[in-house]
């Protein structure tokens, strides 16, 4: 009779047993869940233990891991999409900063060997100071994807600087 008054413990124990015969996430897994991000630590039998970016632990119940989206930022288990959007300075030939902007994602060291990074231009709006380039490209490990968009950031920020002082790309 207890266990049918509490239906919701009842629920996430057999979501827990579903998420355990499906293996759908893994502990080490980076997840985003409703605005939360971080690192699957534990796998309980109510709930699942995530390690938020900021280091707090939060308890989720597997019943809210099978109702609401999960996003799985692991990628095939160890490697993290990126998403690097740039503005490109007006003057700039788009099909050379497309070139480099591709050649620093592949040369990053914290780039996966295992993804190659693809690069698109944004349709162009008028007045806006120039197009927008976005780099799709994938860290080696979900903990690095924050340093690899850093350094590809910096790296084409450093192109865009000596070519204006040298006036060519």
């Amino acid at each position: 009779a207890l266990i049918f008054l509490n239906g919701s413990w009842l629920k996430s124990i057999l979501a827990g047993v579903a998420l355990t015969l499906e293996h759908h996430l893994e502990v080490g897994d980076a997840i985003r869940l409703d605005g939360l991000e971080g690192d699957l630590v534990h796998f309980g039998l109510r709930s699942t233990r995530l390690r938020a970016v900021d280091g707090t632990l939060h308890d989720i119940p597997h019943e809210h891991l099978l109702t609401q989206r999960v996003a799985n930022l692991s990628g095939d288990g160890s490697d993290s999409a990126c998403k690097i959007g740039i503005r490109v300075p007006d003057g700039f030939d788009l099909d050379d900063v497309m070139s480099k902007a591709l050649e620093v994602a592949v040369l990053s060291p914290l780039a996966s060997p295992r993804h190659k990074p693809e690069v698109f231009l944004e349709a162009a709006h008028r007045g806006d100071g120039g197009a927008m380039i976005y780099i799709r490209g994938y860290a080696f490990d979900p903990n690095y994807q924050e340093h690899f968009r850093s350094d590809v950031l910096k790296r084409l920020n450093q192109l865009f600087d000596e070519a204006q002082e040298t006036k060519a790309f």
